[in-house]
């Protein structure tokens, strides 16, 4: 009798050992879920700042062009003329 008591007690301390690791399992893995949203989040951040960056250096380009362009028509012509494709290549037609 105190044998299948001695193995009734073994049994129910490791059931409780194996809870006990169930239970740490699923709080590393809330943990981590935890960690990868954060970091999801932060990529987004991050994709959404790039993203505007990208939208400044479209501007900054299309006034370059524009301020070239500006520079282009204050030239005397014969300037214009040897020099267009090395103030604006590509946007004459030439």
């Amino acid at each position: 009798m105190e044998n299948g008591l001695e193995s009734f007690a073994r049994l129910e301390e490791r059931t409780l050992a194996l809870g006990q690791c169930f239970r740490d399992v699923v709080e590393e893995r809330n943990r981590l879920q935890l960690v990868v949203e954060r970091q999801a989040q932060a990529l987004a951040e991050l994709e959404a700042k790039v993203s505007s960056q990208d939208d400044v250096f479209v501007a900054v380009d299309a006034k370059m062009v524009e301020l070239l362009r500006q520079i282009d028509s204050y030239l005397p012509e014969d300037i214009v003329d040897s020099g267009r494709d090395q103030i604006l290549p590509g946007m004459h037609g030439s």
